[in-house]
């Protein structure tokens, strides 16, 4: 059996085998009646984690991630072959087993809504439940104890999502932080707004160092603009160094690109100064042509409390934080109407013909 220290993914699917094997733990994690006796591990070369036949003769593929996808950019190639199989086996039940960083990432609607496959998302509430309900007496007694320790780990590492303050492990406490922001922000927006409105927790490379990555709150969907018979989109993307207005741009000249841009700039300032303390940031536009899209920086909003949430100890404390930071959010998206009506009603005629 592998350390869950040292081995945590590999661990798990081990541990979960065992309890899948000898209880009903599977029926009550997937609703679905299953023939025990057909669970197979690493079913379809390794791409899921478990397979089983239901009692409607359809098979059954669990897909288990305890770590990041990684970026947007690259995130559909880490679930490549299992969207083919999937496509190729339209038939078969899909479900998708998510703990840790996987957990914060896929959250809600979002492997419909972004990843587009029919995989029913199951996370620690289905988990944790389905060891209560499973008669884990049935589990070969040289093993039941460590089940019983991963159960109060996995409880354990649940709540404290909810308190990040307990979070020793940095990465997973930038997750736990965003979370709780995401949870409040959302139900700020919706006490006032009718309309849609995610906040998806993401990560990407370091901007200065391939081997760091940094944790971010992206908005969704995107504030359009229909500008000069191009359609552009701004979003606010919240991590540790602030509050980021982010501009795509598609295919254009660089120097409508620019001219743009700069307009954007100027006009979003306008809007938000009297609001919030704007930041110094750096916004290229390198790259961008006739036959290439760009996104890029449009400001910063700056956001000293980001920081103060990875070190606060007192729970108190880091509650009335993250209501401030869910506030500056909500607000500064409530924001973007109005700046698209400032950047409509200036359109200068060098923009125009630029």
């Amino acid at each position: 059996m592998h350390s869950i220290i040292a081995y945590p993914e590999k661990a798990q699917r081990d541990l979960l085998y065992v309890i899948f094997r000898s209880t009903d733990a599977l029926e009550h994690l997937t609703g679905l009646p299953s023939f025990r006796m057909t669970l197979e591990k690493d079913p379809a070369h390794g791409i899921f984690a478990f397979s089983f036949k239901a009692a409607d003769e359809k098979l059954v593929y669990i897909y288990f991630r305890s770590s990041t996808f990684g970026s947007p950019k690259t995130e559909y190639e880490q679930i490549r072959e299992q969207a083919s199989f999937i496509h190729r086996n339209p038939d078969a039940h899909y479900f998708a087993l998510l703990l840790r960083e996987a957990w914060f990432e896929w959250a809600d609607d979002y492997i419909q809504r972004r990843i587009e496959l029919p995989m029913h998302r199951l996370g620690y509430e289905s988990l944790l439940s389905a060891l209560d309900k499973a008669d884990l007496s049935q589990i070969p007694s040289d093993l039941r104890q460590e089940v019983l320790l991963y159960r109060r780990h996995l409880q354990k590492e649940y709540d404290s999502f909810f308190q990040p303050v307990r979070i020793i492990e940095t990465r997973l406490r930038q997750y736990a932080i965003l979370w709780n922001i995401r949870r409040i922000a959302k139900d700020l927006w919706h006490t006032h707004n009718c309309s849609p409105l995610e906040l998806d927790i993401r990560t990407q490379p370091h901007v200065h160092s391939a081997h760091l990555d940094q944790v971010f709150l992206r908005q969704h969907p995107p504030h359009r603009i229909f500008l000069e018979g191009y359609e552009i989109t701004l979003r606010w993307e919240l991590e540790k160094d602030g509050l980021f207005l982010r501009v795509w741009l598609p295919p254009m000249r660089e120097k409508a690109a620019r001219s743009i841009h700069t307009h954007l700039r100027k006009q979003a300032q306008a809007c938000l100064e009297e609001r919030f303390n704007i930041g110094r940031t750096r916004g290229t536009l390198k790259g961008i042509d006739a036959y290439h899209a760009r996104e890029a920086n449009l400001l910063r909003i700056e956001l000293p409390e980001m920081q103060e949430l990875m070190s606060v100890h007192e729970g108190e404390t880091f509650g009335a934080i993250s209501e401030k930071v869910a506030t500056d959010l909500v607000d500064a998206i409530r924001f973007l109407p109005e700046i698209e009506a400032r950047v409509l009603s200036g359109l200068s005629p060098a923009l125009r013909t630029a």
